[in-house]
């Protein structure tokens, strides 16, 4: 289950993904928040338009379930006096998804009052996406009863997401704990429609990531393996945040500010990060563009942790940059980033659960 801001770059992944990936990947799309002016902090155009553009670019990407999350929006309300939630899910349903709406135990009333409409109206259930404030054990599962009686709702057309969001405390094993207590005393521990543990330790800024290759540890697929280790016979499925951290996501640095080439890389445990020495743009109109990343793009292929051309099309495209082509912009690096990390993800989990 990955867990998308769904923008363009996020979007052109999910549409490259192969069938065998999309086959096991049940993603969440999260409406990422309306563009402001840098200055102003003003917004560049309604809540209606923006919800209305978005609805059109993932159908465009995604076909068939996935959860449909508005939490940037949650305390908006449309000029019928609903929730846009109920206008998006309908559009999106109109397109030919099956989309699941996603809450949480502390979203506002009128949200939940049109997560509540929505399934009595589609019959596809709710995603309950609980950060770790929420988890039933602080409270012996009274607030989830509470709410999955508001919403009428029976757990058993429920999809549950223990989310640690993007501050994991602790390592591997302290995560890993985390959740396998919280599982193992789960309210209704065998009716949920299913559980998914997510979770990223990917960072909000690299900016103190060095020129060239470094790597940062996937704490949360670390913590996942053990978890399923402990929990043969209740394996819950895996959730991320791909290639991205979305408090870094959410407030994006001013245009002008100068940017080096990035690339986003997932290996086995790792993410791969390459940096370029030069600048893609500088304050000034200073900078080469693309071409900063062809020898970010050289030295990953060159190096052991490039899974080779034929894995799938970002590594065709790393290939075809580390030899010359064109080197894209930052929407270029976030799709094939997003990409190589979906597929492997796809196949780490095959392997996991494989014969």
């Amino acid at each position: 289950m990955p867990i998308l801001l769904a923008r363009s770059g996020e979007r052109a992944a999910l549409q490259e993904v192969s069938s065998q990936t999309r086959s096991g990947m049940f993603p969440m799309l999260v409406a990422p928040p309306v563009p402001t002016e840098f200055k102003t902090k003003e917004p560049t155009t309604t809540v209606g338009k923006h919800l209305d553009g978005l609805v059109q670019g993932i159908a465009d990407s995604w076909t068939g379930p996935a959860f449909i999350d508005l939490r940037y929006f949650q305390d908006e309300q449309s000029g019928a006096g609903s929730h846009p939630l109920e206008a998006f899910v309908d559009d999106l349903a109109q397109f030919g998804l099956a989309p699941i709406p996603t809450t949480s135990l502390k979203r506002p009333g009128l949200y939940n009052a049109a997560v509540a409409e929505l399934h009595h109206r589609h019959g596809l259930g709710v995603c309950l996406r609980l950060p770790p404030d929420e988890w039933p054990s602080i409270d012996g599962g009274a607030r989830l009863t509470e709410l999955l009686a508001l919403l009428r709702v029976p757990p058993g057309e429920v999809d549950l997401v223990l989310d640690l969001g993007t501050h994991p405390q602790g390592g591997p094993g302290q995560q890993s704990a985390a959740f396998r207590s919280e599982l193992l005393d789960l309210p209704f521990p065998h009716s949920w429609r299913s559980a998914t543990v997510a979770g990223t330790a990917f960072p909000a800024s690299l900016s103190g990531a060095p020129d060239g290759l470094s790597l940062i540890e996937r704490t949360e697929w670390a913590a996942y393996r053990e978890l399923v280790a402990s929990l043969p016979d209740l394996p819950p499925a895996f959730g991320d945040y791909a290639v991205a951290n979305p408090d870094a996501d959410a407030d994006p640095p001013p245009p002008w500010a100068p940017q080096k080439a990035s690339l986003r890389y997932t290996s086995e445990g790792h993410w791969i990060i390459g940096r370029s020495a030069a600048l893609f743009r500088g304050r000034n109109r200073e900078g080469i563009g693309g071409a900063a990343m062809n020898p970010v793009a050289d030295l990953l292929h060159t190096s052991p942790h490039f899974a080779g051309r034929e894995h799938c099309p970002a590594d065709l495209w790393i290939e075809g940059v580390a030899k010359g082509a064109k080197g894209g912009n930052g929407k270029t690096w976030r799709r094939y980033g997003t990409l190589h990390h979906l597929t492997t993800v796809s196949e780490q989990l095959a392997s996991l659960f494989g014969p």
